[in-house]
């Protein structure tokens, strides 16, 4: 079930090894829009987003240790709904650049628009899109 998000989210949800849960606290009130993916009352993925111009927006995910392919397929549902209730042309992303993260992003619909070398803690991340 997705339904909106809730400071609690932030403190309760058992990151993946790839989250940055100090940086998405920091950041998450610069979100407009912020939505949480639960499973019997556990939170298992944030979704923020952010309209930056027209119809554009730039999103993040922190993803639970205990995401399933039932929630991934659920997320995605969610999110191309969203992204059509809201009239979206674009909506980006950037991840770190590791095999499985990338096949999530690309199981979600989204293009690599490119690598961005060391962006953040000495590592490439990548940029995804989708765009209309």
């Amino acid at each position: 079930m997705i339904r909106m998000f809730i400071k609690e989210d932030l403190e309760t949800i058992e990151e993946n090894m790839h989250a940055d849960l100090k940086l998405f606290r920091r950041e998450a009130n610069n979100y407009s829009d912020k939505y949480t993916l639960v499973d019997n009352g556990i939170p298992i993925v944030i979704i923020l987003g952010i309209n930056y111009v027209g119809n554009n927006y730039h999103g993040g995910f922190i993803v639970s240790k205990n995401i399933r392919m039932k929630h991934i397929k659920e997320l995605k549902t969610a999110l191309w709904s969203w992204m059509e209730d809201n009239g979206v042309e674009r909506f980006e992303t950037v991840s770190i650049d590791e095999p499985k993260v990338n096949k999530w992003h690309e199981f979600l619909g989204l293009h690599q628009e490119g690598v961005k070398e060391k962006f953040a803690f000495g590592k490439d991340y990548i940029s995804w899109a989708w765009v209309k």
